[in-house]
């Protein structure tokens, strides 16, 4: 058939285009997954046809999920006997226990993530530098079509890629057959009167990607009146032309990524002066890594860009985002408990959970500016008002909490004392408050209370306030 070479050529420079993005040269073996379908067989027959004579043989990699209702056990015997008659090498594995959907997982990721793990395995056994698939031009529609209902980006919308690693410790994954229709494969496939498999899962409209190829793709040709490969063949093409403008956004955002901090927090107030779709991108990536994949959903990403100083943001799994009164957000895992009230001995200092807190006799009255959620925070207070009231203690704040704040008139709640300094609603139980036995003191980075100031000419206490090192914290 004449369009035999042309599809061997193209393959050849395809497999080199997606191998150089990698860094991967001629003389690196990779391994080749195949499960005995017409796409994975085109990609072990195309491979075999192009490797030249002195390069390092590929490995035909085939790895049974064993689900149930499958023939997966007689398509790996298939794919050994096809290897074999190419003079491949073949390494295979059986899953056990069986694949299964579970722990918040389909059968189709945990089908993927166990294939993934089976990818690792063989390359670290057999030195692969790299591993390629079947995935097809097809494949890359359906994606798209599926994300596109999911409400994704161009990140997602942009789909399969030549090249990618899923896993920082694990193989490259090449992807050389994208350019190429699931029929213009098994053409290529008849002419060599190659034979393949079908997977019977393929016929399972259970599966969201089934019911795209068997009922969406046809339906969309027949709407349209153009032949299914050719509407696959221009969705495929969108998805190019996403991976270029999603790769040029994401060089942005490193550059952006600036704006996550040596401390793990990020500066949402830095994010809301960039353009959206980069400041969407840098919120999303720190989601991930710091509070994982399902956290880093669209409603969340907007809501973080979006929260006010002070505000909190619950995620998937349970945590919360807290964004300090500087805009600076920072993932709490647990809901934050309140450490037991600890008097503070004069002169001495007390621990309050991630904070400690000295005390020491003085003179006059300390200015500072008082900054919230700053640390150190320093006042003075009077050793009169202190004694008379039988000593002081660091606590956490109490429901009913009043301050009259020294300058101001009247008393306010400590509630309304967090929410003007822009203390996060979910830090609020841990933040520090100095108090005696019947009344608050201090709230530190805020004002003292008025029948605490010193008088003139009398003694004071110097508190000063510190957050201990995560490492000094027992």
């Amino acid at each position: 058939m004449s369009a035999t070479p042309q599809i061997a050529d193209r393959f050849r420079a395809a497999l080199g285009e997606a191998a150089g993005l990698c860094g991967i040269g001629a003389d690196a073996r990779i391994g080749l997954a195949v499960s005995g379908g017409s796409d994975s067989m085109a990609l072990m027959h195309l491979v075999a046809a192009s490797r030249p004579p002195s390069g390092p043989a590929p490995v035909v990699l085939c790895f049974d999920h064993a689900i149930e209702g499958e023939n997966s056990k007689a398509e790996a015997e298939f794919v050994r006997e096809s290897a074999a008659a190419l003079s491949l090498e073949f390494f295979s594995k059986r899953s056990d226990p069986p694949v299964r959907a579970g722990n918040g997982l389909s059968i189709e990721m945990a089908a993927r993530k166990a294939r993934l793990a089976f990818f690792a395995e063989a390359a670290r056994a057999l030195g692969l530098a790299a591993i390629a698939t079947g995935h097809q031009r097809d494949d890359v529609a359906e994606t798209l079509l599926l994300r596109l209902l999911r409400g994704s980006g161009a990140a997602g919308l942009s789909g399969m890629r030549p090249a990618t690693r899923p896993c920082a410790d694990g193989p490259w994954i090449l992807r050389p057959l994208l350019g190429f229709g699931r029929d213009e494969l098994r053409d290529f496939l008849r002419a060599r009167s190659i034979r393949w498999m079908e997977d019977v899962a393929n016929g399972n409209e259970s599966i969201p990607r089934c019911r795209v190829r068997l009922r969406l793709m046809p339906h969309i040709a027949e709407v349209l009146g153009r032949p299914e490969d050719e509407i696959s063949a221009a969705i495929s093409q969108s998805a190019a032309i996403l991976r270029d403008e999603d790769s040029f956004a994401e060089a942005a955002a490193r550059e952006l990524g600036a704006a996550i901090r040596g401390d793990g927090g990020l500066e949402t107030s830095r994010l809301r002066k960039s353009p959206a779709a980069i400041a969407r991108r840098v919120v999303r990536k720190w989601l991930m890594e710091n509070a994982g994949p399902r956290a880093a959903g669209f409603h969340v990403v907007e809501a973080l860009l979006s929260a006010a100083p002070g505000a909190a943001v619950n995620i998937p799994g349970g945590k919360v985002v807290d964004v300090d009164g500087a805009g600076v957000a920072h993932v709490r895992t647990e809901p934050e408990r309140a450490p037991a009230p600890a008097k503070i001995p004069i002169p001495g200092t007390a621990t309050w959970g991630p904070y400690s807190v000295s005390a020491e006799i003085s003179d006059g009255t300390l200015r500072h500016r008082e900054t919230p959620d700053v640390w150190p925070a320093c006042c003075t207070i009077s050793l009169d008002a202190v004694e008379k009231a039988g000593g002081i203690a660091v606590r956490s704040r109490l429901p009913g909490d009043r301050i009259t704040p020294f300058g101001m008139a009247g008393a306010r709640k400590l509630q309304d004392v967090f929410v003007d300094c822009k203390i996060p609603a979910g830090r609020r139980s841990g933040y520090p408050v100095i108090a005696t036995r019947d009344s608050v003191a201090w709230v530190p980075g805020y004002r003292i209370a008025a029948q605490f100031t010193v008088p003139p000419g009398r003694p004071s206490v110097k508190l000063t306030v510190k957050a201990r090192p995560p490492d000094a914290i027992g």
